[in-house]
This record gives structure tokens, sequence and C-alpha cells, in this order.
């Protein structure tokens, strides 16, 4: 007599198990990586909008804004923008008409964004940010 069983075998199903476990194994490496990156990114747009503020408020006021601004709060009211991050901390300092932008992640992965901005430039253009400071610290660049 021919019995016929449906289904599939112990071995089958622990060899799919260890099939899937080594594609996760592979694929969120580069899945944190990708999103650390893309945090990294939001930072960098955000220190640019910044210093576009930094400069729409010289334009305005004349001046400077008080420094040193040391909380994204802070930010958002002395420049009047509405920022949020819960990934870094931002702050500007200032030295003689130039100011430092900078964001600092908060935990995990170290990365420092930093700009610096020149307001009272002699050359000062409207995107007058000076890319030698512009700086970061991704462990998978080099």
């Amino acid at each position: 007599m021919n019995i016929k069983k449906a289904g599939f075998t112990l071995t089958e199903v622990m060899i799919v198990i260890i099939i899937i476990g080594i594609l996760v194994a592979l694929a969120i490496p580069n899945y944190t990586a990708k999103i650390e990156q893309i945090k990294g990114q939001n930072a960098v747009s955000n220190i640019q909008m910044i210093a576009s503020a930094l400069k729409i408020y010289f334009l305005k006021n004349s001046t400077e804004p008080t420094y040193p601004i040391g909380s994204l709060s802070a930010i958002n009211t002395q420049l009047a923008i509405s920022l949020s991050d819960t990934d870094f901390r931002y702050n500007i300092i200032s030295s003689t008409s130039c100011a430092t932008i900078q964001a600092r992640r908060n935990s995990g992965t170290y990365v420092n964004w930093r700009i610096s901005y020149n307001i009272n430039a002699a050359t000062s253009s409207p995107d007058n940010f000076n890319a030698a400071s512009f700086t970061n610290k991704w462990p998978w660049h080099p």
C-alpha cells in the first residue's frame, strides 16, 4: 500500500530557514548603513537651512543674532524657522563675523557635521559656504 504524505520534510524546512537567515544577515548591515547615511543627509540639509536663515536674519536686521545658540529650539526661536531633528544636536558659535553651525550625533555612530558661514565676507554671495570646513566623519567613507 502506497500512502502519500503532503508537506515538507524537516530537512527542507531547516534549509529554507538557514537560507533566509543568511540573506537577513547580509541585508541588515547595508540597511543600517543606509539609514545612518539618510540621517546624516538630513543633518546637512538642516545645517544649510540654518545658514540660509542666518543670512536672511542678517539682511533683515543688519546684525547677527546673539551667539552662541546652543539648541535647535533656540535656533528655531532666534531665526524664526521650524526645524526638527531627534538624531542630532545643533549649535551655532561665532568668531569675528564667521558663524560655525555644528550638528553632532546624539547617539550611535559618531558623526560631526560642521560648516563655517561668513556673513560679512567682502565677496559674499547668497551661497557663501566654505566647503573646506564642511566636514563629515562617516565610518564607511575614507
